[in-house]
């Protein structure tokens, strides 16, 4: 039979043309494109038609996944649910799906454009959602990939929101006998910001069922509750490794407006359990357990309730953005076959996934959802409506000027081991020389000297447990001597630095989360931020100060070990502020504070006499981000060359960590412009020659 264009970018079937008269293009993408359509032959109805291209209509699996959307969802029958029409095969082998147009936004879209939602709409909406599943699941339908862009908000008639779950494509039929789509062993199906444990692990058959559903969409419950996803990395496979073996940080940590609502919360965590069994039952019961949760909640604190969330907006030119973005009413049909902002299913297989894994994550979702406020509105990681205590040197107006080189003069401090289960070892007495930076008297940062030095940075290949490929190969790295920050920037220091003049960029004088004494380190920074900190600090005392770079960190940090610690071969809650119910090696498990102390309170000072350097806050690096360390400078100077330019280093782990991601060699990377609660900074101040 023929073909006409009828405005597409690729022929349609004249049999399509026949029956359809093809509206406008809503989306398109690499497997095919979605039409607003008008049904000729049911009363001119709308529909959304979705039409295979041809080079994916010679793709067996694809040809599956096509025609499992329509088997699948056609058998559904729910206001909850997307309706599919009719599929079918044209004569001349062109493949097509006809499904209910429904006009409104992806909550991807909303999520985008909102950050964090009202808790009276998620529940509706999460309770609409486990609505037009439980009726998927009573049919023996999984769908695998709930996610934002699969979640349609629209509004009825009399204006109340409802909710359309939307592609099946990826979903398993478990009744026996029916045909169902079926999924080779060791290959991952799913969006790895939503996947559950089990499907994440490759599993598949009876290891995937309704209890899946509920994870996923408990990790959309937490992206509505908090604006962001709960895990975040710089690859899928660390996503997904983060499902398998991480817990998500509670919400009311990242919201702490969300602490009236511990019960909800902990409603979602149930939802979010690793082992499926420890989950809800059913998507009813999920549903069941949140409403009353929230009703509870409305009445025991109403005025809580009625706290709204200020809009967010994305950060312009980031490779990764939140799930969603902002487009045209029908987003979500588009949706269904164009590139989004959040990642598109996965299939690879589970153990060795080649290095063309993902392909396009500069233009593709968020591994950081990254949210910059309007002025005067709830920040990202949200701030409470109290005032810091406020200190004399942290206010008072900034008076430091160009000096010449400040006097050098030596501390002496205990260093501490730590034998390999833990128990303190013999302690001994060192001396560092140091300077104090007058930020305004008596307010100072201390700049301990490091000694020039030859060591290898990195993991050994064999000898650290829960040891990660971009650690390696370890490699000698020779630096100068440099002075670095003795702890974390404090917000008092912080303070001080952020009155002088701006250089290139605003900061935030008080961007902090938690907050009650100036020694706390300062949270919420962004890496630009910590480059503007310097470069004011540089400007008003005629010295070059700057973020380290990875290998003066870990040089730093080392102090001349080779364990995993500077400490020895694990920790313990009493010297590191860390998540001491996950410890290292054979390391007892303690206390768990749950928020960074005072700088310099917990973290014995290393070799070196620098504090903290393992746990309490994670610190910016100058580098960005590289894979690992092939080809890596051997001078200690920032890898700018290569690498992922949109992303930064930090290093040294954080209160919120477990001790595999305080040692030494650990290393990860966030956009630049993201502000977290865990994040802070240490500065290094270079001699100059």
């Amino acid at each position: 039979m023929g073909t006409s264009n009828a405005g597409s970018g690729f022929p349609l079937s004249n049999q399509i043309t026949r029956d359809y008269r093809i509206i406008q293009l809503l989306g398109k993408g690499g497997m095919g494109e979605v039409y607003l359509a008008e049904q000729l032959r049911v009363g001119r109805r709308r529909v959304a038609l979705k039409v295979l291209s041809r080079a994916c209509s010679e793709d067996p699996e694809i040809i599956k996944r096509f025609e499992n959307e329509a088997a699948s969802a056609g058998r559904i029958h729910h206001r909850n649910v997307v309706m599919i029409y009719e599929s079918r095969v044209t004569d001349d082998g062109q493949i097509y799906v006809v499904m209910e147009y429904v006009e409104g936004n992806s909550l991807g879209h909303e999520i985008a454009e909102r950050g964090a939602l009202p808790l009276a709409e998620i529940v509706e909406i999460a309770k609409q959602v486990c609505a037009g599943l439980s009726t998927a699941h009573k049919l023996g339908i999984v769908h695998r990939d709930i996610k934002p862009d699969n979640l349609m908000l629209a509004r009825d008639e009399e204006g109340a929101l409802f909710v359309k779950v939307l592609d099946f494509g990826i979903a398993r039929l478990l009744e026996p006998g029916e045909g169902g789509a079926q999924t080779k062993t060791g290959v991952i199906m799913g969006t790895p910001f939503y996947m559950s444990p089990e499907q994440a692990l490759g599993n598949t058959g009876d290891k995937i069922d309704a209890r899946s559903d509920i994870y996923s969409l408990g990790m959309v419950v937490y992206q509505m509750l908090t604006g962001r996803v709960a895990f975040e990395s710089d690859s899928w496979m660390r996503v997904m490794y983060k499902h398998i073996h991480e817990e998500p940080l509670a919400p009311s940590q990242l919201r702490p407006e969300l602490a009236s609502f511990e019960e909800v919360e902990r409603v979602l965590l149930k939802s979010l359990e690793k082992d499926r069994e420890n989950r809800h039952s059913s998507v009813t019961e999920f549903a069941t357990e949140l409403e009353k949760a929230y009703n509870r909640a409305r009445v025991a604190n109403p005025d809580a309730v009625t706290l709204a969330y200020g809009p967010t907006v994305l950060t312009e030119g980031l490779p990764f953005a939140p799930t969603g973005s902002p487009t045209a009413p029908s987003a979500t049909i588009r949706d269904a076959v164009t590139p989004s902002t959040e990642a598109e299913p996965v299939a690879a297989a589970a153990v060795a996934v080649p290095k063309t894994f993902w392909t396009r994550r500069n233009t593709i979702a968020a591994l950081v959802v990254v949210v910059l406020v309007v002025a005067g509105l709830v920040r990202f990681v949200f701030i409470p409506g109290t005032e810091p205590v406020k200190s004399e040197t942290a206010t008072s107006a900034p008076s430091i000027r160009p000096s010449p080189m400040p006097v050098i003069e030596t501390f002496n401090y205990t260093v501490l081991n730590v034998s390999p289960t833990g128990q303190l070892a013999e302690p001994h007495r060192r001396e560092a020389r140091y300077f104090n930076e007058d930020l305004g008297s008596p307010l100072t940062i201390e700049m301990v000297e490091i000694p020039e030095g030859t060591y290898l940075i990195g993991a050994p290949a064999e000898t650290q447990k829960d040891r990660h490929p971009n650690e390696r190969p370890q490699h000698t790295v020779t630096l100068p001597m440099f002075y670095m920050s003795r702890t974390e920037v404090t917000q008092a220091q912080w303070l001080a630095v952020s009155k002088l003049p701006k250089v290139s960029r605003e900061i935030d004088l008080n961007p902090s989360g938690f907050k009650g004494d100036a020694k706390l380190p300062v949270q919420n920074v962004s890496w630009w931020e910590g480059v503007e900190f310097c470069e004011r600090l540089s400007k008003a005392t005629g010295r070059t100060y700057r973020l380290p770079t990875e290998a003066e960190w870990e040089y730093a940090c080392r102090a001349g070990t080779t364990t995993p610690f500077h400490f020895g071969d694990t920790i313990t809650a009493e010297i590191v502020n860390y998540d001491a119910n996950y410890p290292f090696g054979a390391g007892p498990k303690g206390v768990t504070r749950k928020q960074p102390v005072p700088a310099g309170n917990t973290g014995a000072p290393n070799a070196f006499g620098l504090n903290n350097m393992h746990g309490n806050m994670a610190e910016w690096c100058l580098d960005p981000w590289h894979d690992n360390y092939i080809g890596a400078p051997t001078d200690g100077i920032s890898w700018e060359d290569g690498g992922n330019q949109s992303l930064r280093v930090f290093r040294g782990g954080s209160w919120y960590d477990g001790g595999d991601n305080c040692r030494s060699a650990f290393r990860n990377s966030y956009a630049p412009d993201v502000k977290l609660s865990f994040i802070g900074l240490r500065i290094v101040m270079v001699p100059q020659k």
